[in-house]
């Protein structure tokens, strides 16, 4: 009896390992997003892109229509296009492009405090991950939030204190230009569907904060 038993294990063992091969070679065991979930376009390692891909929501080359950035807080001197944060441009050759906030360390033209770029989609959006192309590492702010707009009120996706922690391309010291020239933050969470989202951030303890390129995915 007990060599039957050993038999009719190995048996029972044998067929569970081809039926789990040929579920995995099928793709039956494998996850099936959501028809709603944004199919995420996850960069490879090693240096990105100067411009972001197609992808990316909050893309409008155009200069009009949606999604437009046109509810962020204006800018000043040689960063006040708020157009400039969705033109798909990661980097400029000059320096005198995107969005500066005023406030900051000086404080410029005003004082410190939270300061907001918005995308307005136009219409219901599902993503879950946003990338901000920040203009030097003198201006990635150490307390930020990002929201969406639930209703008629702003709820928090993401806050953290130590904005450093979340930069994509960590370098010490600096020597590519996303590490330092134009480098951005990276945020990945559940995802969320509103028709805006928006990135704050307090600028009392840096320079005073600008923004190249804001994307989402």
């Amino acid at each position: 009896m007990k060599k039957i038993s050993v038999c009719a294990a190995l048996i029972l063992l044998t067929a569970i390992i081809l039926l789990t091969g040929c579920s995995s070679i099928l793709g039956l065991g494998a996850r099936r997003p959501a028809e709603n979930e944004p199919q995420e376009v996850l960069e490879t390692s090693g240096p990105p892109d100067i411009e972001g891909p197609s992808s990316n929501l909050a893309l409008n080359r155009s200069r009009s229509g949606y999604p437009h950035p046109t509810e962020s807080n204006h800018g000043w001197g040689g960063g006040s296009d708020q157009w400039e944060i969705v033109d798909g441009k990661r980097y400029y050759q000059d320096w005198h492009h995107g969005l500066a906030f005023t406030g900051g360390m000086k404080p410029y033209h005003a004082q410190a405090g939270w300061r907001q770029a918005t995308i307005d989609f136009g219409k219901p959006t599902t993503f879950n991950r946003v990338l901000v192309w920040h203009h030097g590492l003198e201006n990635v702010p150490r307390q930020y939030k990002i929201q969406y707009l639930h209703g008629n009120s702003w709820v928090d996706i993401f806050s953290t204190q130590s904005g450093h922690d979340f930069l994509k391309y960590p370098a010490d010291p600096a020597d590519a230009w996303y590490e330092d020239w134009s480098t951005p933050t990276e945020n990945m969470f559940e995802a969320v569907t509103s028709n805006k989202v928006r990135f704050l951030l307090e600028n009392s303890d840096i320079v005073h904060g600008w923004i190249y390129e804001f994307e989402v995915y």
